[in-house]
């Protein structure tokens, strides 16, 4: 007899760091001193995994299924199993990737266009839209602008759900960008132009 007849396989509730996949089970790369006894709420082991900058998914054991009378919680870092399995026993969730970025915050990438000058992205991730405009220079009658080496990029974000939105921008860059291999030696300083603070990078040999 099914002990838990209302218990949908596969079904999942939530966004993908929260979400609690029931009937399947990751076994492995559990983290020391688990499983721990908790109430019978899968959520609890979710957001004991949520406050775990270790833990990158977690297990609910059902009580009085697979052995325990009560409700059991398993941390797990990397090295659990993966595509999951089915165990009518357990539930699980993932909170983060492998690199250690929280799953579901990645945005959804809806579209691109791309031009002899300009490469448009346009994303979207919780309610609003990104477009990232990366231009090089193009005017066949100015050699000077042609010739530069220089990617200009414009951003401009807007809700899509009619709600109000904080965005803050963060953009990053490796010297891997101005080089041939990893292994060639880098060069940079910092300019002031037009008030404007400018970082220059390169090959040493360039």
């Amino acid at each position: 007899m099914d002990e838990h007849p209302s218990r949908i396989l596969g079904s999942i509730g939530g966004n993908a760091s929260q979400a609690i996949i029931s009937n399947m089970d990751i076994p492995g790369g559990d983290l020391s001193g688990y499983p721990v006894t908790i109430e019978s709420d899968p959520s609890i082991c979710r957001d004991l995994c949520n406050k775990d900058t270790q833990c990158e998914a977690w297990a609910y054991g059902l009580p009085n299924c697979g052995g325990s009378a009560k409700a059991q919680c398993w941390l797990k870092g990397s090295g659990y199993a993966y595509p999951a399995t089915t165990n009518t026993c357990r539930d699980y969730g993932i909170v983060r990737s492998p690199s250690g970025v929280p799953v579901g915050t990645v945005p959804e990438q809806l579209s691109l266009i791309v031009t002899p000058s300009t490469s448009t992205y346009i994303f979207s991730f919780r309610g609003v839209e990104l477009q990232l405009n990366f231009t090089s220079p193009f005017i066949p009658s100015n050699d000077t602008i042609t010739g530069r080496q220089a990617t200009y990029i414009t951003a401009s974000a807007s809700s899509s759900d009619g709600a109000s939105h904080n965005v803050e921008l963060y953009f990053d860059v490796t010297g891997q960008l101005s080089t041939d291999s990893d292994t060639e030696p880098l060069t940079w300083q910092r300019q002031a132009s037009n008030g404007n603070a400018v970082l220059q990078m390169g090959a040493t040999t360039q």
